[in-house]
C-alpha cells in the first residue's frame, strides 16, 4: 500500500559519542530472554553503555511484552520496523493492521479491547513506538558516524511498478539522510509492501536462509554486479546496520550489515513461525562497531562469531553481461 504523498516527515535521531560501549542488534522479535542473555554476556554496564536494536522489537517470539518494558529503559534505542508499523495501525484502524495478526501480532490483539492492567501497559507503551525514529545517526568515539535502520535504503531507480514515480534519483549520502525531508523522499519510496526503509529487501533477498557457503558467496556477489545492488553505496555515506531480512549469519555486503539472525527461531515451542524444534544458527546477533566484533546469543549459549563479508564482485575484462547471466544462473 503506497504511503500516501502528503504523509508527514519521518522522524531521524542522531546520538552523540558516549564514554561507554555502543552495541547494535538486529530484530528482537520477542525475544527477551536474548536479550538478557547478551547483556550478561558482554557484562554490559547499564550506567555506560547502550544498546540499539535495528526495528522489529515485537512478535513472533515468546516474551512480547517484556520487550515492550525495554522502551523505557535509558540505555536502550530501537528504530521503528514493520511490525512497529503493523503494531500501531492495528490498534489505531490504519491499513496495515489487518496483516498484524498473520505476521506475528496474535499476542497483543486482545489488548485493543480490554482494560486490564497489561493492556493499559501495551497502550502506554504503543506511544514510545508512535515516537521511535526510523534512523538512527550514531557519533563514533574515534570521529565519523555510523547509521541504523530497519531495512534497505532505496536503488537509484524504480526496482518494480510498485514504485513511486518520485522514487529516490540521485545519490544517497551522509548528508542526506540528516535532512528531514530528503531522508523521508527516500525512505518512503515504495515497495511491493510499503516503505524502503522498513519493507525494502532490494538487496538482501537473494541471501534469504540460504546457506552462505563459498558458492552461495560468489554467486551473490555475480548477481550483485549485474543488477547493481551495491549502487547505493558510495564513500559519502557511512556504514549501515540493519535487519529485516533473515541472515543464518550476519552478512556485510559493501557498506550495509545484516543483523537478523531469526532470534525467535531459537525457542524450543510451536507456533506458527517455529515447528519446536529450534535452528541452532539462530540466536540474536549483537555487534560492536568500534571493535569490529559479533556475537550470536540464545537461551543454549553467548559465542562470538563472525560475519560473512561480501567483497563486489570484478568481473574479467572479456566477460560480457551474457556471461555474467549464464554464470548467475
Amino acid at each position: 500500500m503506497p504511503r500516501p504523498k502528503e504523509a508527514s516527515l519521518l522522524k531521524i535521531t542522531r546520538l552523540p559519542a558516549i564514554d561507554g560501549r555502543t552495541f547494535i542488534c538486529g530484530d528482537i522479535h520477542g525475544s527477551y530472554s536474548c536479550v538478557t542473555q547478551a547483556l550478561e554476556g558482554l557484562s554490559f554496564d547499564k550506567n555506560k553503555d547502550r544498546l540499539i536494536c535495528a526495528g522489529d522489537l515485537v512478535d513472533r517470539g515468546p516474551a512480547n511484552e517484556a520487550c515492550l518494558d525495554l522502551l523505557d529503559k535509558p540505555w536502550f534505542f530501537c528504530c521503528k520496523g514493520n511490525h512497529e508499523q503493523l503494531m500501531e495501525d492495528y490498534f489505531v484502524g490504519g491499513y496495515l493492521g489487518q496483516w498484524w495478526g498473520r505476521n506475528g501480532g496474535h499476542w497483543g490483539q486482545k489488548y485493543r479491547d480490554e482494560d486490564t492492567d497489561m493492556a493499559r501497559f501495551v497502550k502506554k507503551q504503543l506511544k514510545l513506538i508512535n515516537e521511535l525514529p526510523y534512523l538512527i545517526t550514531v557519533e563514533k568515539k574515534s570521529g565519523g558516524v555510523f547509521h541504523v535502520l530497519h531495512a534497505e535504503l532505496p536503488p537509484f531507480a524504480p526496482v518494480d511498478k510498485s514504485h513511486r514515480v518520485d522514487c529516490q534519483d540521485g545519490v544517497i549520502t551522509d548528508e542526506v539522510l540528516a535532512d528531514p525531508a530528503a531522508f523521508t523522499k527516500a525512505a518512503t519510496v515504495q515497495t511491493q509492501d510499503g516503505d524502503m526503509i522498513t519493507w525494502g529487501r532490494y538487496i538482501f533477498a537473494a541471501l534469504y536462509k540460504q546457506n552462505l557457503d563459498d558458492r552461495a558467496v560468489k554467486k551473490f556477489a555475480r548477481a550483485a554486479y549485474l543488477y547493481k545492488l551495491g549502487e547505493v553505496f558510495n564513500s559519502k555515506l557511512s556504514h549501515i546496520y540493519s535487519g529485516h531480512t533473515i541472515m543464518t549469519r550476519p552478512v556485510t555486503f559493501i557498506g550495509q550489515t545484516n543483523l537478523d539472525t531469526m532470534a525467535y527461531g531459537s525457542y524450543p515451542y510451536k507456533s506458527a513461525y517455529n515447528d519446536g524444534s529450534p535452528e541452532l544458527w539462530c540466536g540474536l546477533t549483537v555487534t560492536e562497531p568500534e571493535t569490529g566484533k559479533f556475537w550470536l546469543v540464545n537461551d543454549r549459549e553467548f559465542k562470538q562469531v563472525e560475519p560473512v563479508v561480501i567483497q563486489p564482485y570484478v568481473p574479467p575484462a572479456n566477460h560480457s553481461s551474457i556471461d555474467l547471466v549464464e554464470e548467475h544462473d
